[in-house]
This record gives C-alpha cells, structure tokens and sequence, in this order.
C-alpha cells in the first residue's frame, strides 16, 4: 500500500490522458508559482516522455512526484493529505476528482470552465499558507 508522503503537497488526478486536463500548463504554473521550495505537486498516472522532458527542463525533478495508479483507498489517503486538489481542466464531464477531494475535506483549486464552478460551487476553505 502507498503511504501519502511526508511532506506538504499539492495533488493532481490523472483521470485519462485527455489534453484538457492542462498537466504541461499546470507545471509551468508549479515551477513558476513562487510557492514554498518545501510544497511538491504529486501526481497520479505515469508521465510519458514529454511531460518528463518537461519536468527536467523546468528543473522540477525534485519536486513533482507521481504515485501511479492507485486505488480507492489509497487515493482517498492521498486526498485527505493534501494541502489541496488541483483540477485545471479546460473542459470537464463532471469533475468527479474535486468532489472526491472534498469528501475528504481537502480543499481544491480549480479553473472555472464548465462544470467545475457548479461542482465546486461556493465552497470556501480557511485554507494554509503556502
């Protein structure tokens, strides 16, 4: 089984190989964020060849961690140890992975395309400081 690391992270659900789900933008954010050197993105899936040339030209090797495929148990672990879900899709179906995450009380940060807004709705978090 796979325990949730050690270390404060942002979380990002690999639902299907799908462009809309923006994982090449959402590093480009991660790595020019600002955020704490301490906060990792861990992702679940496997990266193919350009998401991992991406990774080493933005220098994040050190800080992006994917987990692979996990199961429903093991993502829920995943969820509730997160600082917060990150779901930036261009177009969603639903947004399954957000309400999962608010299930487990995690926060989650989306973009505000089609139905997340309505998943999401107006759910507010006190939120951590990163």
């Amino acid at each position: 089984m796979h325990h949730t690391p050690g270390y404060p992270y942002l979380f990002y659900v690999e639902e299907s190989q799908n462009p809309t789900r923006t994982l090449a933008r959402l590093l480009q954010g991660f790595a020019h964020s600002g955020l704490r050197r301490d906060i990792y993105l861990v992702l679940t899936g496997m990266p193919d060849a350009a998401l991992s040339q991406q990774i080493t030209t933005l220098q994040l090797q050190d800080r992006v961690v994917y987990v692979g495929h996990l199961t429903e148990p093991e993502l829920a672990a995943y969820y509730r140890g997160a600082v917060a879900l990150v779901c930036l899709s261009l177009y969603e179906g639903f947004g399954l992975s957000p309400l999962e995450a608010m299930a487990c009380g995690t926060p989650v940060v989306t973009s505000s395309r089609t139905a997340l807004p309505e998943v999401v709705g107006e759910c507010r978090s006190a939120g951590r400081s990163l």
